[in-house]
């Protein structure tokens, strides 16, 4: 008998609420789509009605009716595309800095000294 396995679906890691634009090159809703796809962050995009009174939604979770709108992992509600990207650049480069850190990279800033070997070796 074939042991059943259940597909692991991991859960989107920010969620972008942005206008109904058919496509990501009209808008700023659409830069932000196309940074987050370009990062390879995972994310889920809800399209927003085009009226501002519409989107009940939207101004419970940051208190303004303007999309694009941001939720982050922490819950964060980050409003304005400039912002997002920002943002964006800000936690990509945090998350290059962590892996090396974890393998032990050393945390010095002097370079290491070389034994003298009597000129055998020469730099060209």
């Amino acid at each position: 008998m074939r042991p059943y396995y259940t597909a692991r679906y991991s859960q989107p890691v920010v969620t972008l609420y942005r206008c109904p634009a058919p496509t990501n090159y009209l808008c700023a809703c659409g830069r932000v789509a196309r940074q987050l796809k370009a990062r390879g962050i995972e994310n889920e995009q809800l399209r927003v009605p085009w009226r501002k009174r519409q989107r009940s939604e939207v101004e419970a979770l940051s208190g303004q009716s303007v999309v694009p709108l941001l939720i982050t992992e922490d819950g964060e509600a980050i409003c304005d595309s400039r912002r997002i990207i920002q943002h964006l650049s800000r936690a990509g480069a945090e998350r290059e800095v962590e892996p090396s850190a974890q393998r032990g990279a050393p945390t010095s800033t002097q370079p290491a000294l070389a034994e003298d070997d009597g000129g055998a070796s020469e730099h060209r």
